[in-house]
């Protein structure tokens, strides 16, 4: 996923009418991202390990081990495979 998101902030510069539109997408978004970062001076095209890029499982298993009391756990969760 890392490898995918800095491609797309690097290609933001090249525009290619016959891309589909799942690209044109990812290339908007990216050009978005590349203004907010110009704002915020963040450097993320020098720096891209400052992008915390995960998939919703990972995120979500984080926030329940730094919050296990709110998250009403009473021991550290695992991912199974199986969930029958």
């Amino acid at each position: 996923m890392c490898g995918r998101i800095v491609k797309a902030l690097q290609q933001v510069t090249q525009e290619d009418s016959s891309m589909g539109l799942a690209f044109q997408q990812t290339h908007e978004l990216a050009r978005e991202v590349l203004t907010r970062d110009k704002k915020c001076n963040w450097q993320l095209q020098d720096n891209p390990t400052r992008l915390r890029i995960q998939t919703i499982d990972a995120l979500c298993a984080g926030l329940t081990r730094q919050m296990p009391v709110l998250a009403n756990l009473r021991v550290q969760p695992e991912t199974i495979k199986d969930p029958a």
